[in-house]
């Protein structure tokens, strides 16, 4: 049913529940997701995103296979996927670094883009 009817009230309060501070979402904000998942083919391919993420629940080994420099940026409340998740991959990924923020949800980049953005920079910089 989902691929075929999206209230916007749907996709209000899934954005809401993927910011830290849900004082930040706002009516442009929801609109904005929900054109984007109205677009030809978005609703069918995040319903398969989420099947895929039932399916490979553990995915310590693949995560483990990452050789190349990675930067994992979090928010400590992301409802989403738990932060326990952030430091299992900076365990398990080599030459991996991780920021955790604080007050920050799923979403980091579009809750505090700033700092984010600067972050990677300086992580790209390096």
């Amino acid at each position: 049913m989902a691929t075929r009817f999206t209230p916007i009230q749907l996709i209000n309060k899934s954005v809401k529940n993927c910011y830290g501070n849900p004082a930040l979402v706002n009516d442009d904000l929801v609109e904005r997701y929900h054109n984007l998942l109205l677009r030809k083919g978005n609703r069918k391919g995040f319903a398969k995103i989420l099947q895929s993420q039932v399916a490979s629940s553990d995915l310590t080994e693949k995560i483990g296979q990452v050789s190349q420099p990675t930067l994992i940026i979090w928010g400590d409340q992301d409802r989403i996927i738990d932060l326990k998740n952030a430091h299992l991959f900076n365990q398990h990924i080599k030459h991996s670094e991780l920021k955790i923020y604080e007050g920050v949800g799923h979403v980091p980049m579009e809750e505090i883009p700033e700092e984010t953005a600067l972050l990677t920079k300086e992580f790209l910089l390096k």
